[in-house]
């Protein structure tokens, strides 16, 4: 059964919505990046110590600080973009939404040219004929001063009128950090300027207060969301406006557990959703610090509550109805799961149907 499910979840379509740029980097982009650091840097030798083996929320954070030093020029940007993109494709991913914050570095690059970086590297990927679609989402990072978002806002104005790419823009951060209602009006301008929003909300406990005021915007996904229910420490009406609002939720199981955010899979609230037919989507955050993949949530997902064939392949195509593209790359890829569906999916047995 085990064998068979993987071969399922790995040969079926999916769609990533959810995936942080230097938390994708794999171990082996890392390890080229950091021997080209240290040959650089030879009075200060880094170390990627347990890359990959991350613990706690602390540990997820410091080893993103790692990638974002060892990305420390446009050109380590953009090959680990490329990566990034060719390694989910690699898993079947055949829609992916990349999410990053526009960063500078002195007398090295502007977030201008960050952004550009990552966008040339799409393009690249396009012309090599890599069968996946790639989107853009800038993020705002919930600790840095509203200076920063205010540029990012503006950027995303500018470079819309260039680059289709481009389509929303992302809450994140560290959820222990700062409060992210200082950032709302200029999430209401993004909204304004044609982007759509995904936020990272409930990640944290005793955050209720800041959770309402984000739901209440009515983003077009929640990230995590793991605080909301009253038994993980939310609260009914949280639970309802989650509800009413039918707001998608991202769910990265692997990373969830691994930082802490639930003791177990089986305390994971994937299920109260699920279970109510609540739009769901599963990813991987940080496929290289998490060291996972699409593949394995779909995998873990399927194992750990009970999730036939069928279901399995519902939550993936069902994903195509929240992403940020427009509704003729919803249509495309439809099509493509459709194919799949039909010449494809008949080789397999249902793997846990038959249970």
């Amino acid at each position: 059964m085990d064998v068979n499910a993987n071969f399922f979840c790995k040969s079926m379509p999916k769609v990533e919505l959810h995936a942080h740029l230097s938390g994708s980097f794999s171990k082996e982009t890392c390890q080229r990046l950091l021997q080209k650091y240290n040959k650089e840097n030879p009075t200060e030798k880094l170390s990627l110590g347990n890359y990959g083996n991350c613990r706690s929320l602390d540990d997820a954070n410091q080893t993103i600080g790692l990638c974002h030093k060892l990305t420390n020029s446009l050109e380590s940007i953009y090959t680990s973009t490329c990566d990034v993109i060719k390694e989910y494709a690699a898993d079947n991913v055949k829609y992916l939404e990349l999410r990053s914050r526009p960063r500078a570095l002195a007398g090295k690059f502007t977030r201008r040219q960050y952004i550009e970086a990552i966008l040339a590297a799409v393009d690249a990927c396009v012309q090599e004929g890599v069968d996946i679609d790639v989107k853009y989402l800038l993020s705002i990072d919930r600790a840095e001063d509203i200076s920063v978002a205010q540029e990012s806002i503006q950027l995303a104005r500018e470079l819309l009128l260039s680059h289709h790419s481009i389509v929303g823009m992302d809450l994140s951060g560290n959820p222990k950090t700062g409060d992210a209602r200082v950032f709302i009006p200029l999430l209401q301008e993004g909204r304004k300027v044609g982007l759509k929003l995904a936020f990272h909300a409930a990640e944290f406990p005793g955050k209720n207060p800041e959770t309402k005021a984000l739901i209440e915007m009515r983003p077009d996904r929640l990230g995590q969301a793991v605080y909301v229910e009253p038994e993980m420490g939310g609260t009914l009406e949280l639970t309802s406006m989650v509800e009413n609002y039918k707001i998608p939720i991202e769910y990265s199981l692997t990373a969830n557990m691994r930082t802490g955010a639930v003791p177990s899979i089986g305390a994971h609230p994937f299920w109260h959703w699920y279970s109510k037919n609540h739009p769901c989507i599963l990813t991987c955050d940080g496929k290289g610090i998490m060291n996972t993949s699409l593949t394995n949530e779909f995998l873990l997902a399927a194992r750990s509550f009970q999730l036939s064939s069928t279901q399995v392949w519902d939550l993936s195509q069902k994903a195509i109805n929240y992403i940020f593209a427009d509704d003729e790359t919803k249509a495309k890829l439809h099509s493509k799961w459709r194919m799949w569906q039909a010449h494809e999916a008949p080789s397999f047995t249902n793997f846990l149907d038959q249970d």
